[in-house]
């Protein structure tokens, strides 16, 4: 078996955004969004930036994301915009059909149930 190593130059860059007692840490490389990194509030951290929160999308029409890019940063005194620009690639297969995944809490019982439905 033979590995091949990929090398990829990563310029991250990290920007943090305040808000309040909160600090957002948003993660981009060369203009493209990687995501949203560490999170704190009042100096802990509530979420590790070790993995980035980053969508993911993908039409019935046969494309996925495939980058995001930061078009603006808009920060106003309770929220924080990031507009992204969004460019899509063609999967290799189109999906079918369009399903719904419900998830209920039972009170009496407390066990989730998942439901799958079909949407006409």
């Amino acid at each position: 078996m033979r590995y091949v190593e990929i090398k990829r130059k990563c310029h991250m860059e990290r920007k943090i955004v305040t808000l309040g007692n909160c600090t957002f840490e948003i993660r981009e490389d060369n203009g493209e969004f990687l995501g949203i990194g560490s999170i704190t509030i009042n100096d802990v951290y509530v979420r590790s930036g070790r993995l980035p929160i980053s969508p993911y999308m993908q039409t019935f029409s046969g494309h996925s994301l495939s980058k995001l890019e930061i078009a603006d940063i808009i920060k106003s005194d309770n929220e924080i915009k990031i507009k992204l620009r969004a460019f899509f690639s063609p999967m290799p297969v189109k999906l079918m059909k369009d399903t719904v995944l419900t998830l209920s809490m039972t009170q009496t019982t407390g066990i989730p149930h998942v439901y799958l439905e079909k949407v006409c």
